[in-house]
């Protein structure tokens, strides 16, 4: 019977050594839930970190609405509650980092609009928006800070002691299209309304001048940005009014259809294959639309606006620059 002996002893050695690997499984199970959970705790730490830098602490003159910093505190406060309680599952971790993520990445970053008051006589200029928070004011200037796609209205002084006024000079940052962007004349009244679509800044001018402003010209930009899950692509036209628009919009694609098209850019338009368009219901001669892609943060997209007009004869279709998000 010796052979029952080293049967019965070989079976016994596996069970021992099965027991230890499973031991072994266990205890490796609970190092890496242990490392998994504290690394959720500090991927969140670092995201509360984020958002009070954001919120309370101003960085190359960057401001973002009150109310989407309010709506990134509401989240900041849960956080901290998960955080700090140290019976929180990993679960409730990362539901509490996906909340604070969404709120930061849905911060709406506001454009600086300045008005320039520098004169030697008495002059009036008031700057005007509905929703403008960070409103300031001194003897050389007024500013305020508005959302993308505001109106805002400017105005001033028919003279400036015996000097007639002679128009507006406007100076645009909008990170997009170099078209829209610079310093142009562009109202000859007293009274201009504008939507904006960047930086910008704004300077009445009074005597003679040999600029006017472009008024049969034709403007198409395009820049970009992100907002509550979705990246956007944000146009401005400007059409004469001998001119009627039969559509406006943008062709966009992704980093697959951009192979494509990055070395005949020609190519990139509207209905072109591996591409996406967004149609305006609108059709005034002037204004801006937004067209958004429902997407994560970084995935790249490529856009660029356009305009089909006519004259009541003959029918053109005008692009604009190629912006990517997100801009490099």
């Amino acid at each position: 019977m010796k052979w029952k002996k080293i049967l019965t002893g070989t079976l016994a050695a596996a069970m021992l050594f099965s027991n230890a690997s499973v031991a072994n499984l266990t205890a490796l199970a609970k190092e890496t839930a242990v490392v998994s959970l504290e690394s959720a705790r500090e991927t969140l730490g670092t995201l509360m970190n984020e958002a009070i830098e954001k919120v309370n602490i101003e960085k190359d003159g960057i401001k973002y609405s009150q109310a989407s910093k309010d709506a990134v505190m509401v989240k900041y406060a849960a956080a901290r509650k998960v955080k700090n309680n140290s019976g929180a599952t990993e679960e409730q971790l990362e539901a509490a980092i996906k909340d604070l993520r969404e709120a930061l990445d849905n911060l709406e970053q506001l454009c600086k609009v300045t008005v320039d008051k520098r004169f030697t006589n008495d002059i009036k200029v008031t700057l005007t928006a509905e929703h403008a928070e960070y409103a300031s004011e001194n003897e050389d200037s007024a500013e305020f800070y508005v959302p993308l796609k505001e109106k805002v209205t400017v105005t001033t002084s028919e003279k400036d002691g015996n000097i007639p006024f002679s128009g507006w000079e406007m100076t645009v940052n909008n990170g997009g299209s170099s078209e829209d962007s610079g310093t142009k004349i562009v109202s000859n009244s007293t009274v201009y309304t504008f939507y904006v679509t960047g930086e910008t800044h704004l300077e009445p001018v009074y005597g003679e001048t040999d600029e006017k402003p472009a008024e049969e010209k034709i403007v198409l930009t395009c820049s970009t940005g992100y907002e509550t899950d979705s990246a956007y692509f944000l146009t401005k036209r400007e059409i004469p009014k001998k001119y009627s628009v039969v559509e406006h919009g943008v062709v966009m694609t992704d980093e697959r259809g951009w192979e494509r098209y990055q070395n005949k850019e020609e190519g990139f338009v509207r209905g072109a294959a591996l591409t996406k368009r967004s149609v305006a219901k609108r059709k005034g001669n002037s204004g801006i639309f937004k067209a958004k892609l429902k997407c994560e943060k970084n995935k790249v997209w490529y856009g660029r606006a356009y305009i089909i007009y006519t004259d009541g004869e003959t029918t053109y279709t005008k692009y604009s620059e190629i912006i990517r998000y997100p801009q490099q």
